[in-house]
């Protein structure tokens, strides 16, 4: 079976606790903390909803947690759950050399085995290293080779999802290889979503968590797949019109990929964070620009971030998700309120934001490396013909402080302070816990 599938699942099947870095160890919380806090946020909207309503709960046998809810289900109908939640979210982790956000399938999936199976600490940061693994790895296999209207967390979720719940399941490497590959079978979603501002991205991803866990599943009760699902001249590559670089899959890298993961400090998508942090750069280091002087807005981003449905839009913003998309909407509102700051990006919309929204105009950069959520620069032409640049070189993400604050601040309006802070001690100390159940069960 010398396959990338199964090369791909000798890198999972590798993957000890006993041999991980402390720092991954300690990344991998982070990311636990970062994707729960997102999880429990009190955004209310339908969509969330609607994933709640669609599935059975608190059956007898049910251990999952569906968080902030009150409620169990089914492994798979909880991670399906948790994910629509933790997308709604918009803070989604990224990986900075493949633009997908592991964090709200992979935590989902791994929590919701761990739960059912009652899984040690220990056995849930293999998962997770394994999950982050093979959905970034195939990120950059990837990136920057398929049509845009193609969503890339969509195509890799599902991928990603069944190596995780392979991992915590306990399967070997061929069954741990079938379950990838028929995964793959699941890979896909396009980003109409993004210009039409319906938010079906949610869904896409909480497919792949569920459909990650039914290949387990599958393969763990003796389902054989295709060997040759990602090389083959029909298989997954072919499909999406690649037929070289797979090495990209198995190379050997200095350090394990959830190490590339960063957590965004914006409720937008990754590609506006970075133009409103130049924005506020700009406003905040020329107190004289106002809003009355501004004759015109010159955003440049990077090939990704320009060519994403979306990013461009400075017409119509209608819903939450074409502002969260919008790169326009997000720098006229820092500019508006002066700060990248507790940005609103929900309806109803700031009249003078929509207004400046107009002036501003997003231009693709060359010169900045195509992929990833990349240097920007934000320039601002007055109307006495000055002119204010500033650029910011990398995005900044939150630190591990400023996660562990913002979960106790979430958490504590949903479940009390106490049980959040209880919470967030234990997960922090994750791989000396035998059962998952002393924290899930304080976030219900």
């Amino acid at each position: 079976m010398e396959n990338y599938i199964y090369r791909l699942a000798e890198i999972v099947d590798a993957i000890k606790y006993e041999e991980l870095p402390k720092e991954i160890i300690e990344k991998v919380k982070l990311c636990i903390i970062d994707d729960l806090e997102c999880c429990m946020n009190l955004m209310n909207d339908e969509r969330g909803m609607a994933a709640l309503a669609s599935i059975p709960k608190d059956g007898k046998d049910n251990r999952s947690t569906i968080f902030g809810m009150g409620h169990t289900a089914d492994a798979a109908d909880a991670a399906y759950v948790n994910t629509v939640k933790a997308c709604i979210a918009v803070r989604n982790d990224t990986s900075k050399i493949a633009v997908c956000h592991p964090g709200n399938i992979i935590v989902a999936v791994v929590l919701a085995l761990a739960e059912e199976n009652c899984a040690s600490g220990k056995k849930i940061i293999e998962a997770i290293v394994a999950g982050y693994e093979a959905m970034v790895r195939f990120g950059t296999f990837f990136d920057g080779r398929i049509n845009p209207a193609w969503r890339y967390t969509a195509i890799f979720g599902p991928v990603g999802a069944a190596f995780a719940a392979a991992k915590i399941s306990g399967l070997d490497a061929g069954q741990i290889a079938s379950a990838a590959s028929l995964a793959c079978n699941s890979c896909g979603g396009v980003n109409q979503w993004a210009v039409s501002g319906t938010g079906d991205d949610v869904f896409q991803n909480s497919s792949g968590a569920r459909n990650g866990i039914f290949s387990m599943r599958l393969a763990k009760h003796g389902a054989k797949a295709c060997p040759s699902i990602i090389e083959g001249d029909t298989g997954i590559a072919a499909a999406f019109g690649i037929y070289d670089g797979y090495d990209i899959l198995t190379k050997k890298y200095d350090e394990y990929l959830i190490s590339t993961i960063i957590h965004k400090p914006i409720r937008s998508c990754v590609f506006v964070q970075n133009p409103c942090q130049a924005a506020s750069g700009l406003i905040n280091g020329h107190p004289e620009i106002t809003c009355e002087k501004i004759e015109r807005i010159e955003v440049y981003v990077n090939t990704a971030g320009y060519t994403l449905p979306g990013t461009t839009n400075n017409e119509h913003i209608e819903t939450i998700t074409n502002a969260v998309m919008s790169i326009p909407y997000g720098v006229a509102n820092v500019i508006i309120n002066r700060t990248d700051k507790n940005l609103n990006f929900a309806p109803p919309f700031d009249t003078h934001v929509l207004e400046l929204m107009h002036k501003c105009t997003v231009f693709e950069d060359k010169s900045y490396p195509a992929a990833g959520p990349q240097a920007s620069r934000v320039k601002v032409i007055t109307t006495d013909g000055k002119e204010y640049m500033y650029e910011s070189p990398e995005l900044t993400p939150l630190s591990g402080d400023e996660v562990n604050t913002l979960f106790l601040n979430t958490c504590s309006k949903r479940v009390g302070e106490d049980k959040a802070r209880k919470a967030l001690g234990l997960i922090n100390q994750l791989d000396e816990l035998l059962d998952c159940h002393v924290f899930t069960g304080l976030l219900k």
